[in-house]
């Protein structure tokens, strides 16, 4: 920061001034904050004293980059996705900033399927904020798995042209739900 010094004088000559304790010089890199400056002016063994305020502000947005959007199948076997995503970490010109998970899952969850938004937030020293959000899309491509009951062979004895024949149950599974099961011949 730089400041102009203020001006003294004295009638009987120009005096020197000097720098109180605790005082920076400007052009001296201050930190965030209020500081007081206070300076003395010194002629002849006589001296006077200013003081004035420096209030340094960080007006300055941190910065926070998310992942790209992911789109993900389900783990075999299961309905949910095990998601990883690198966490995302906000940056600020000023030490102290934190960054929180203000929405979604963490990385390394178990995901159900469907569109899932995550979103995370940089909070700095000065209460200025930034988020960034990305969508993690699980899908479950696995296909049913259907069980038919085994080949039957059936003969027609006498006088028969036909049987009732009762077979086993058909069942199916999935990884998520079967949601139908139809017989398409026969």
């Amino acid at each position: 920061v730089n400041y102009t010094l203020p001006s003294a004088t004295d009638n009987c000559g120009t005096p020197t001034l000097s720098l109180q304790s605790g005082t920076l010089p400007s052009g001296s890199f201050f930190s965030v904050g209020l500081h007081t400056e206070t300076l003395a002016a010194t002629f002849a063994g006589r001296s006077d004293s200013c003081s004035f305020n420096l209030t340094v502000v960080d007006s300055e947005l941190p910065r926070i980059s998310c992942p790209a959007n992911v789109t993900q199948s389900t783990d075999s076997g299961i309905c949910t996705a095990t998601v990883v995503y690198n966490t995302p970490v906000g940056l600020d010109n000023c030490a102290g900033a934190v960054t929180t998970r203000t929405a979604g899952f963490v990385s390394n969850s178990g995901v159900g399927t469907g569109s899932h938004t995550v979103t995370h937030e940089v909070v700095d020293t000065a209460g200025l904020r930034a988020e960034c959000s990305f969508t993690v899309q699980v899908n479950d491509d696995e296909a049913p798995l259907i069980t038919c009951p085994d080949n039957m062979l059936l003969n027609v004895t006498g006088s028969l042209c036909n049987l009732t024949v009762e077979f086993g149950e058909v069942t199916a599974t999935d990884n998520c739900q079967v949601t139908s099961l139809v017989r398409t011949d026969g």
